[in-house]
């Protein structure tokens, strides 16, 4: 046989390697922006491929890749043992860089492929500008037939009005009646 050598099979050099078990990979993910444009709350949910296994840890690393600052370093191995998604909350409006560090039994995990790391970006709404576009002054003593137009811009195209009449509540939160319009009419005297 031409494997063998003098009737002995040929050896081979002896390689070592050591395999690792890879951590969950994020199969997607869905952003949502701040609700105005100068808060914290924009959310980041990741879905995984798998929940993690007996004797496995998984934490998140998450900079702002603007700044370079730490955002966030948190361990969710207890959110991931039974369930595939996690959602970072309360972030404000920025880029980011997620990446994935994870354990098996004491050792390290493989997390350096695509499917381990991603950047998203939280964006923020315009500021909300309410403009006066017209009003209507009471026609005859003690009448109620003045008119306020508003119109509003910005912000996520949701808006809602209240009204405080010589200084006392007159009409509680009101949306808007006709998407970035309002109308309030069958108006009394009255600084609104």
């Amino acid at each position: 046989s031409p494997c063998l050598n003098s009737g002995q099979p040929y050896k081979s050099n002896t390689f070592n390697f050591t395999t690792l078990k890879e951590s969950p990979h994020i199969s997607s993910s869905t952003v949502t922006p701040t609700k105005c444009f100068d808060t914290t709350d924009g959310t980041a949910t990741l879905s995984f491929d798998r929940t993690l296994l007996a004797g496995e840890t998984l934490k998140i690393s998450l900079v702002n890749t603007v700044t370079g600052a730490a955002v966030l370093n948190q361990d969710i191995t207890a959110n991931l043992q039974t369930s595939t998604s996690y959602t970072l909350q309360n972030l404000p409006a920025g880029t980011y860089k997620l990446d994935l560090l994870g354990t098996y039994n004491g050792n390290a995990t493989y997390t350096d492929s695509s499917t381990h790391t991603i950047n998203f970006e939280i964006l923020k709404p315009t500021p909300v500008l309410f403009d006066l576009t017209s009003k209507t002054d009471v026609y005859c003593f003690q009448g109620n037939d003045g008119n306020i137009a508003l119109s509003a811009n910005g912000g996520q195209n949701q808006y809602q009005y209240i009204v405080i009449k010589d200084g006392q509540s007159f009409l509680d939160w009101t949306d808007f009646s006709n998407g970035n319009n309002a109308s309030l009419q069958n108006l009394s005297a009255g600084v609104y």
